[in-house]
């Protein structure tokens, strides 16, 4: 994940190989110049060339030299800008399932209400006051999204760690435009991260452990169901 720190690292980084491109250009030009001075040299005194020409193609291998660091720090620094921002789109997307997970169980536990009041209760509000409500009813949905009590827990837990990072932006879709599916979503979940650093997860020592990967991989097909079952094109709600 793109955090701050990260990126004004990023931006001195950035800022650094712009000075150094600036001081390799310089650089080429003296040689281009000199390459060319020792060409006329050559052209004028054709007795005593040898020389010349030895020096003409060291003032070659340097521009060379010159060039392959430039393109090889270029490549760097891009390939690293790619990576952060690949990485910043996966926590968007993080948080994205876990939202679309924590609406879905909503939405089962009270299937009258419309979807912005759901949005803004808490999970474990919405289990509590569903207990409270229609006991039976709340006891079917959470039997069957968590096969054991303490899945529960595991549950808030993930899907904080999911939200960390905070953002009103919720891609639904990969980094290249493509539709999340079930299969791009569990390969996702598979990957690990770290929480945002000031987020209550990091501050809590949560992390996304084998056992937080594989409750919300299987609550992955619980979409799946939703879309299939609502005529939806798409696996994830924005």
């Amino acid at each position: 994940m793109l955090d701050p720190a990260t990126f004004i690292e990023f931006q001195k980084n950035l800022e650094r190989h712009l000075e150094q491109d600036v001081t390799r250009r310089q650089k080429h030009k003296q040689l281009v110049e000199e390459i060319q001075s020792r060409m006329h040299r050559v052209e004028l005194e054709g007795s005593n060339s040898l020389n010349d020409l030895q020096e003409i193609e060291k003032c070659a291998v340097e521009v060379d030299t010159v060039c392959v660091n430039g393109s090889q720090a270029s490549q760097l620094l891009l390939r690293s800008s790619i990576q952060w921002i690949q990485a910043y789109h996966h926590s968007l997307l993080r948080r994205t399932v876990a939202i679309n997970l924590e609406l879905e169980l909503k939405q089962q536990l009270w299937p009258n209400r419309p979807h912005g009041s759901l949005r803004s209760q808490s999970i474990w509000q919405s289990l509590k006051e569903a207990r409270s409500t229609n006991a039976e009813h709340a006891r079917s949905i959470t039997r069957k999204w968590f096969l054991n009590r303490s899945d529960k827990h595991q549950f808030c837990y993930a899907t904080q760690l999911l939200k960390s990072v905070s953002s009103r932006v919720h891609p639904v879709n990969t980094i290249d435009g493509t539709p999340m599916t079930v299969s791009t979503t569990l390969d996702l979940l598979q990957e690990d991260f770290l929480p945002d650093q000031s987020s209550p997860s990091s501050d809590r020592g949560h992390q996304w452990d084998s056992p937080k990967k594989k409750l919300i991989s299987d609550l992955v097909y619980m979409l799946e169901d939703a879309r299939i079952k609502n005529g939806r094109k798409h696996l994830l709600l924005s």
